[in-house]
């Protein structure tokens, strides 16, 4: 599923208010009225779509659990209701702050009950176990935080509806790479991200882009890219192995660590060149391996180690 709140909100990069925050340039509230306009309009009308989807997902479930079960898929439907009316109540929130004649002080408030609302849509989703609703909840709060403006609290939040995905994406029992994608533009947008991150590459939804892979970039060649934390540089193109099936190439090059704050993937089937090199057993001082124990010279007054005569 598309995440439209965050594309709209990275799309704000481009006003000219935003750039100049993003960039670290000082600004006046005069200049920055008009981009918390905007924000407002991006969080109140971007995310009633958003929901409307997950209205139309549940409708859909409810026809098949009339046929199930209709009374348990009520009680399972609950949270998504609430995590519904949750998030909705915070765009209620939100709606408020254009009046020209509220203060400042009251316009803090409300964007602190707003906020406080896709807190406990977070909460709920959490405990569902919904990655989507989880960043989605997240990057409605990343939107809050844009209007204060507070840029460092945009990008941890961001960050951390990005790492949401990037985990469910690595090790969980979905795909979610669209909304990812949609998360990552965000990231980049704001410098949460490098410049240099890879836009994963889509597939049909519930499927993997190849037998090995789970998340694939599109990497050009000599050029750094980053995917999932870890920067690769794809530098040619040889022949293939039996891991990449008989007459197929592989590419070759070389990786850098893990960017700071990212989880670095384990666990996975990746390239060779995706990995480090396993490492190798620590060098014994002094001593040697149990079963490595070198020949001694019948000389016993001799430690020098003597070859074993040709047969």
């Amino acid at each position: 599923m598309a995440m439209e709140l965050a594309i709209a909100l990275g799309a704000l990069v481009a006003r000219t208010a935003v750039a100049q925050l993003v960039a670290g340039q000082a600004m006046d509230n005069a200049v920055w009225a008009g981009a918390a306009s905007q924000v407002v309009d991006v969080l109140v009308s971007t995310a009633t779509r958003q929901e409307s989807g997950f209205q139309q997902l549940g409708q859909g479930f409810d026809v098949l659990g009339r046929k199930i079960d209709a009374v348990g898929k009520q009680v399972g439907d609950i949270p998504g209701r609430e995590f519904e009316e949750y998030m909705a109540a915070g765009r209620r929130y939100v709606r408020d702050l254009p009046d020209t004649w509220r203060s400042a002080r009251d316009r803090r408030g409300l964007i602190q009950d707003a906020r406080r609302e896709f807190v406990h849509a977070y909460g709920i989703a959490e405990h569902m176990r919904s990655p989507h609703r989880q960043a989605l909840a997240d990057v409605a709060i990343a939107g809050c935080w844009l209007w204060v403006p507070s840029l460092p609290d945009v990008r941890k939040t961001i960050g951390a509806a990005r790492q949401i995905l990037e985990t469910e994406l690595l090790r969980g029992s979905t795909l979610p790479t669209k909304s990812y994608a949609d998360v990552l533009y965000l990231c980049r947008s704001y410098g949460e991200q490098p410049r240099t991150a890879g836009k994963p590459v889509l597939h049909a939804p519930g499927q993997a882009p190849t037998p090995l892979a789970r998340l694939a970039v599109r990497a050009p060649y000599g050029s750094w890219v980053a995917c999932a934390g870890i920067e690769v540089r794809i530098d040619a193109v040889r022949a293939g192995d039996s891991r990449h099936g008989p007459g197929k190439a592989r590419p070759c090059g070389s990786a850098k660590g893990a960017r700071p704050g990212t989880e670095q993937p384990g666990g996975m089937d990746r390239a060779p060149h995706e990995l480090p090199r396993r490492p190798r057993q620590p060098a014994h001082h002094g001593e040697h391996p149990p079963g490595h124990e070198p020949r001694q010279a019948r000389n016993h007054g001799d430690p020098r180690p003597t070859a074993s005569p040709p047969r």
